[in-house]
């Protein structure tokens, strides 16, 4: 039978003629013994309270008392409740054994339990993590380890944000308590502040602190005259960069978060469009980007000259630079030179420098050249002066030299250099 059988039995018989009951009330006894064997040796703290307890279990309930071995127990300093005892402000001269002793009808029952009374050392941190711990990559995983040491040993607690989380923590040989905290798929939301704290029973602590930051680059910002898609600038991730209407992006459309904090590649640009240009005709245009600050050129072909300016430029309102250049054919005239015909960058130049002068009737006759009618200052004055719309052009070496064009007869200065034979001169007239 065991202790649990105790209680009220009921015995009922019945028939046609009535019933009948019978009632008994069993009552189990039981040894005193102990519900579990005490520690044989159990540490105390200088100046804390220490408590000692016996959990002897017996019907009828044991009378259980406390006594020293050898000694009494610390007077005004002890306090006895139940299967408790309690010290006081513990003492160096407490340690040693103390006895429990529990008895009833049926048996009794004792344990010795030796006390050992160590110094209290508050914890302390023997390692922590760095103070800021940079995860370069979203799904990393991420171990932060703390030891404390201390007597007692200490118990440990970490936090993220000042909200417990859970963690792992064991006891070393060292006589050190380890603690470790994963993440084991580092996340966004996983950044943030950790600590763990190591405390004991009077609530001595100590503790140690990491910030965990998921490397950011940084908004890098968006695009005059664009858009930037994404908001989320941490390694791995990834912002587009778009043109409003009539705009080109120049650069990538795409920049990355890399690990080191920067982004991949340069900022891009919107830059305005400028309308397409078209081939002159008998001629081509070279280069096929057509916004600010791009530029394109034209040539003729053989046989034709370029009126009009050799390149265009894309500005930043939406428009070129100079005038739609044409090709002309190049007039028996200027093919009879052996310094132009064969230039089609004088013929151009040329032209345009006599646009003024020739108006709507651009037909010239030469009145002069220095290799058909000799160096002699005289014979060019005889032959030019005094006639409208006379221009010279003298050319040395590989330069022409447009500063000396004169108009309207204006006196052309005989100097020994247009002596030299290196020199080309020669002038022409308004037909």
């Amino acid at each position: 039978m065991k202790f649990e059988d105790r209680g009220m039995y009921t015995c009922t018989a019945e028939n046609l003629l009535g019933r009948v009951e019978l009632s008994v009330n069993i009552t189990v006894r039981v040894p005193a013994k102990f519900i579990s064997e005490p520690k044989r040796s159990v540490t105390a703290y200088k100046t804390w309270d220490m408590t000692l307890k016996c959990d002897i279990f017996g019907f009828p309930s044991p009378v259980i008392t406390w006594t020293r071995s050898r000694d009494q127990l610390p007077i005004n300093r002890n306090v006895i409740d139940g299967n408790q005892l309690t010290i006081k402000n513990t003492k160096k001269e407490d340690g040693g054994a103390y006895v429990c002793r529990g008895a009833n009808p049926m048996r009794n029952v004792m344990a010795v339990l030796w006390i050992v009374v160590k110094d209290v050392v508050n914890p302390y941190i023997v390692s922590s993590p760095p103070s800021e711990i940079q995860v370069q990559n979203v799904g990393d995983k991420v171990r932060l380890k703390c030891s404390a040491g201390g007597s007692p040993l200490p118990r440990v607690t970490w936090f993220k944000d000042g909200r417990k989380v859970d963690s792992t923590a064991e006891r070393d040989g060292n006589n050190l308590i380890k603690t470790e905290f994963v993440i084991d798929r580092f996340q966004p939301d996983d950044a943030g502040l950790y600590k763990c704290s190591f405390y004991n029973e009077k609530n001595a602590t100590t503790e140690a602190t990491v910030k965990l930051i998921l490397v950011n680059c940084g908004d890098p910002g968006s695009v005059s005259n664009g858009h930037k898609r994404g908001s989320r600038y941490w390694t791995g991730e990834s912002v587009s960069f778009t043109c409003d209407p009539q705009y080109h992006l120049v650069g990538p459309n795409k920049r990355t978060c890399l690990p080191s904090g920067n982004w991949s590649e340069i900022q891009p640009e919107c830059r305005r469009i400028c309308p397409p240009l078209k081939n002159p005709k008998y001629g081509l245009i070279y280069g096929g980007e057509f916004w600010e600050g791009k530029q394109v050129s034209f040539t003729c072909r053989s046989g034709f000259g370029l009126i009009g300016p050799l390149e265009r430029r894309c500005l930043m309102n939406g428009s070129w630079t100079g005038s739609q250049p044409e090709c002309n054919a190049v007039s028996a005239l200027w093919k009879a030179s052996t310094i132009i015909a064969g230039n089609l960058y004088y013929y151009s130049n040329l032209h345009q420098f006599l646009k003024p002068a020739a108006g709507s009737h651009p037909q010239w006759l030469l009145c002069y050249r220095a290799s058909t009618h000799g160096w002699s200052v005289s014979t060019f004055h005889n032959r030019c002066d005094g006639k409208p719309n006379t221009v010279t052009i003298v050319k040395a070496g590989q330069y022409v030299l447009e500063d000396t064009l004169t108009f309207h007869g204006s006196q052309v200065v005989g100097t020994p250099a247009l002596q030299m034979l290196s020199y080309f001169l020669f002038a022409m007239k308004k037909d």
